[in-house]
């Protein structure tokens, strides 16, 4: 490369940099960047605070309060791990097509019941702290690999994501 093609890349960085500092400066002038990642993850939670007090609805019947599986707790695992997702609610191998094998919610459902019962407040409560936690790691994941010279657009984009509407039928319903 020529002096005068390397001396230009060099002031666009330079013009690139200063144009970051007065967006950030600009986005929160007053937040230290420290505090981004809790008040994220409280953001997420105040969402989703008022399905705690829901109660099991629709298909949570299938994967949590009639399934028999789930509902011996951590004895259950085993079946849970050797039989199609329906099994333990309908009691035999279904013939519709397609695979139905997915134990980890159910596992997880077993052990939620093994230790609060049938109380759909805990169930949504653990509900709620995944999508914290999805949240917190995507927002790290965002800044340290795919926006790491733009730490603003991470926050921005894990802010977009938390607001989604797409996402309260997952948080909300806890078969989801």
């Amino acid at each position: 490369m020529s002096k005068k093609k390397v001396s230009k890349l060099k002031e666009t960085k330079v013009e690139i940099k200063e144009q970051q500092a007065v967006l950030r400066s600009a986005f929160y002038p007053y937040m230290p960047q420290k505090m981004e990642l809790p008040l994220l993850a409280i953001l997420a939670a105040i969402l989703y605070v008022n399905s705690l007090w829901g109660g099991f609805v629709l298909d949570d019947v299938m994967s949590v309060t009639n399934n028999a599986f789930v509902q011996k707790g951590i004895t259950g695992i085993g079946k849970i791990l050797s039989t199609d997702s329906l099994f333990g609610f309908v009691g035999y191998t279904n013939d519709l097509q397609g695979g139905r094998y997915r134990p980890f919610p159910l596992i997880l459902f077993a052990i939620e019941h093994q230790i609060w019962g049938n109380n759909p407040f805990y169930f949504h409560l653990m509900n709620i702290v995944f999508w914290v936690s999805t949240v917190c790691v995507l927002y790290v994941l965002l800044k340290k690999y795919l926006f790491k010279s733009s730490p603003e657009i991470a926050l921005i984009s894990t802010l977009i994501f938390i607001v989604h509407p797409i996402h309260t039928e997952v948080v909300a319903n806890i078969k989801s």
